[in-house]
């Protein structure tokens, strides 16, 4: 689970980037550009490093923790929508590390899928 260990230096403010929120609603923005957010931390004590990429784990509910502490308020069934449409655009990847006992999906962002998908939306 991120947010709740994490410094509060660790969450992005919200100012939403228009283009991502007129192709994947407010709920697929924000998860978005948090995962960004993560990335760009290069902390690899944040989530898991596996096969070369970082990936980042919360339940749907942890999610929803998580953007509330920071006045962001999404419901589980948005925020499943919102992860659910980034994954069948291609702009996430979703894997589940087989733990005992854990079955809570990572998340990673697919940049060349976010930039065929933008890119295409921006020129048409």
């Amino acid at each position: 689970m991120l947010c709740h260990t994490r410094k509060k230096t660790a969450f992005v403010s919200y100012t939403l980037c228009p283009v991502l929120e007129k192709h994947f609603g407010k709920p697929g923005a924000y998860i978005l550009q948090q995962l960004h957010y993560w990335l760009l931390l290069e902390n690899t004590s944040l989530g898991i490093i596996h096969e070369n990429r970082q990936w980042f784990y919360n339940s749907h509910e942890q999610w929803v923790d998580c953007f509330k502490k920071h006045n962001v308020y999404l419901s589980i069934s948005t925020i499943r929508r919102g992860l659910d449409l980034l994954e069948s655009k291609g702009v996430i990847d979703v894997f589940c590390f087989p733990k005992p006992g854990n079955n809570i999906n990572s998340y990673t962002i697919n940049y060349q899928g976010l930039e065929a998908v933008v890119g295409e939306m921006l020129h048409t």
